[in-house]
């Protein structure tokens, strides 16, 4: 006899399986990483929107840092292409504003790779 939403019973029952895959802390299932996802992970650069880095003798930014000394902004984004819209947005913002001196630090903005190597540490 059989029950519906229960396991069978008797001598032929079979275990029931467990998961093949168990859960990671973030809740997405751990699957083997295969050489074609890494490449195709790597492939994947995002894109950083970089701020020249400002101070007392700098006050619209320093161009002539180093891009490790440049300000970050916390969007990565997926194409440079994409990183040039928002740049370009921000500063049609601002410009619509009225406020010029914030136009001209975004102007100076760059979008770099983030596999660029000027942005490693020396």
């Amino acid at each position: 006899m059989m029950v519906v939403g229960r396991a069978p019973l008797g001598p032929r029952a079979r275990p029931q399986r467990a998961r093949v895959f168990a859960r990671a802390t973030n809740g997405f299932p751990r699957y083997p990483m295969r050489s074609h996802h890494l490449a195709f992970t790597l492939a994947l650069v995002g894109w950083f929107l970089l701020l020249p880095p400002t101070s007392k003798d700098f006050p619209r930014g320093n161009v002539d840092a180093p891009l490790t000394q440049w300000v970050k902004r916390p969007e990565t984004f997926r194409s440079e292409k994409e990183c040039e819209h928002v740049l370009d947005k921000q500063v049609r913002l601002k410009n619509a504003k009225n406020r010029q001196t914030q136009v001209r630090y975004f102007k100076q903005a760059k979008c770099v790779a983030a596999d660029d190597p000027r942005l490693k540490a020396q």
